[in-house]
């Protein structure tokens, strides 16, 4: 295993944006129905 001490590689950066962006959708599926039940009473 190399250290990842000089810079992130290409696809380390692409699996951590995998990542954050899964973890966005998560987010806004679990705020989705609130908002949906906010403004469709």
């Amino acid at each position: 295993m190399k250290p990842k001490m000089l810079h992130r590689s290409g696809a380390e950066r692409f699996i951590s944006v995998q990542i954050n962006s899964v973890y966005t959708l998560y987010a806004l599926m679990k705020a989705y129905p609130a908002y949906k039940r906010k403004w469709c009473v």
